[in-house]
Parts: C-alpha cells; sequence; structure tokens
C-alpha cells in the first residue's frame, strides 16, 4: 500500500501538517532539503514522534524530478527528552 499525499499528510496532527507541507513544497519547488520532527497518528490510532529528512533528487538539467527521504521513530528520544527536561525544572 502506498498512499497518496493527502492520504500521508492525513496522519500528521492537523498543528503539524502547514509546516510539513511547507517544507515538502520547498524541497520539491526550489530544491531545499529538511529534516525536522513531527507528531503523527500511527494506523493503530497511537501518537508518535517521527523525524522526517528529505532531499530533492535532480534530473538531467538539474530539475527536482523527486524526493528522497526517510522517517524515523524518535518516540524513545522524546521519552528521555521529557524525562530530561522534567529532571531540570524540579530542581
Amino acid at each position: 500500500y502506498t498512499p497518496t499525499p493527502e492520504e500521508a499528510l492525513a496522519y500528521f496532527l492537523p498543528t503539524d501538517r502547514p509546516r510539513f507541507r511547507a517544507l515538502v513544497e520547498a524541497c520539491a519547488g526550489k530544491g531545499e532539503p529538511f529534516d525536522s520532527e513531527f507528531r503523527i497518528t500511527d494506523a493503530a490510532g497511537e501518537s508518535r514522534w517521527v523525524r522526517v529528512a528529505a532531499r530533492p533528487v535532480r534530473g538531467a538539467r538539474g530539475e527536482v524530478v523527486r524526493l528522497q527521504g526517510a522517517f524515523q521513530d524518535i518516540g524513545a528520544y522524546k521519552a528521555v527528552e521529557r524525562q530530561l527536561d522534567e529532571s531540570l525544572t524540579s530542581w
């Protein structure tokens, strides 16, 4: 199963969708790579933190022909980050 762009966007939390869309559009339109963190709701309905990185792939004439990227589950990292923040604020 390969979701359409709109189906894929629906996994992102509504507050994160505009930022994700803007980054993808800048990558596809201007060739600007990105690396950012987002919150999604997975197929099971669970909330997750993901890191998304993408870069443009250019054709023979330098035009962007597609995007190449990856999603990384960073839930464990975010949990440790949250614990550290809580620890620092309790001092």
